[in-house]
C-alpha cells in the first residue's frame, strides 16, 4: 500500500496529540476528578469545531481534525474513568446516567 500524503500528515498530527494529551496529564495529574482528560476533550471539540469550517483545507481538516483531536481526546480514558468515578459516586445520579450510557457503549 502506497501512503498518500495524507496519511503521513494524519499520522504525524496525531502523534503530536498523542504527546500533548500526555503532556496535559503530567501537568495535571488525576485526583479525584480525571481534570487532564476533562481539559483534552473540551479543548479538542472546540479546536474541531473551528478546524471543520469550510474555509479550512482538505489537508488542514485532517492533520488538525482528524490527527491531532484524533490524537489528543481520549474517549476510551474517559469511559474508564467515568467508571472509576461511578464506584465512588455511584449515588450521585448524573454519574450513574453517564456511566450506564458510557457501559453500553463499550460492551
Amino acid at each position: 500500500m502506497k501512503l498518500s500524503g495524507d496519511v503521513v500528515f494524519i499520522a504525524i498530527g496525531g502523534a503530536v496529540g498523542a504527546v500533548t494529551r500526555y503532556g496535559v496529564g503530567e501537568l495535571l495529574p488525576s485526583t479525584s476528578f480525571p481534570w487532564a482528560t476533562f481539559v483534552v476533550n473540551i479543548v479538542g471539540c472546540a479546536l474541531l469545531a473551528l478546524v471543520s469550517s469550510p474555509t479550512r483545507t482538505r489537508s488542514q481538516r485532517r492533520i488538525l481534525g482528524v490527527g491531532f483531536c484524533g490524537g489528543l481526546t481520549t474517549f476510551s480514558t474517559f469511559t474508564v474513568e467515568v467508571a472509576s468515578l461511578t464506584g465512588r459516586l455511584w449515588s450521585h445520579p448524573r454519574i450513574r446516567n453517564i456511566s450506564t450510557h458510557q457501559r453500553q457503549q463499550t460492551g
